[in-house]
């Protein structure tokens, strides 16, 4: 089993979620090489920590998008539109969202290859920007085309400048970094098809919708390469959810208690058990 315990950037403006995505990329990156470089056979990962993002934002999709279950969502039978069932966080500012998570990854279990849901996750980033900007369906769709060009690094670092991906507001992105983003972020025009079909209105929802759904389809197309071997081992082990709760038991139910004073942060508890999944 691979354990990562991790605390994403914060804070929880908009403007960080492209480093905060990046850090879950890397992540995952690392997990992949460790495993290769050390020739382990397959073996359960789990993901916990505050990932200072909900239900609704581009981490979770993409972790989604990496074949990893929310296993206090899993234990309670949540779909990914629940997002409204429990909270983990009361902020500074008396705002209550759920951020904490423990996600698993069995073995074996389907998923996108890293760096296409790296690219789909940034390009809807960028989207859903486009879109708060109050741009056009048909002005998106322009835009969206051309960043499937080979762009300079000066192109890209200017257009992120101008959607507020700042090193200021990320807090020290620096040009390296971005010229990692532009690495990992070439689009082949045969990849934004799917995009060629945007209604003449359409909202931001309907955008992050439209994204995630391409990718739902592409997750069940796709096998990971565990999935291909794990035939070759008798005795791979996976783990079951036998449950997950939230204390104090309020949060379950969407509500903060007053009374609570032991951090800002509720403690999320899952119980997990080993299986044989070779079988």
């Amino acid at each position: 089993m691979l354990l990562v315990n991790t605390h994403l950037l914060f804070p929880h403006n908009s403007s960080f979620c492209l480093i905060r995505l990046w850090q879950v990329y890397k992540i995952i990156e690392c997990l992949e090489k460790f495993m290769v470089e050390h020739g382990l056979t397959p073996v359960p990962v789990i993901l916990c920590g505050d990932w200072n993002g909900s239900k609704r934002g581009h981490v979770y999709k993409f972790l989604r998008s990496q074949g990893f279950v929310s296993c206090y969502d899993s234990a309670h039978r949540y779909k990914d539109e629940d997002a409204h069932r429990w909270i983990s966080h009361r902020n500074h500012r008396g705002n209550v969202c759920g951020v904490d998570f423990i996600w698993l990854r069995n073995p074996g279990k389907t998923h996108q290859p890293l760096s296409l849901s790296w690219k789909e996750a940034v390009l809807g980033i960028i989207m859903a920007k486009l879109c708060e900007a109050g741009e056009s369906a048909k002005e998106i769709y322009r835009q969206v085309l051309e960043m499937g060009c080979r762009l300079s690094f000066y192109d890209l670092q200017k257009r992120l400048y101008q959607l507020g991906f700042t090193a200021r507001s990320a807090e020290k992105m620096v040009d390296g970094e971005i010229k990692d983003l532009l690495q990992s972020f070439y689009i082949e025009m045969d990849d934004l098809k799917k995009y060629s079909v945007f209604p003449p209105s359409t909202s931001t929802d309907n955008v992050i919708t439209h994204t995630t759904n391409s990718s739902n389809v592409k997750m069940l197309n796709c096998v990971s390469l565990d999935a291909n071997s794990a035939s070759r081992y008798k005795s791979v082990l996976g783990l079951t959810i036998q449950g997950a709760s939230l204390f104090p038991p309020l949060v379950e139910q969407g509500m903060w208690p007053e009374d609570f004073a032991l951090s800002d942060h509720a403690p999320l508890t899952v119980i997990l058990r080993p299986r044989k999944i070779s079988d």
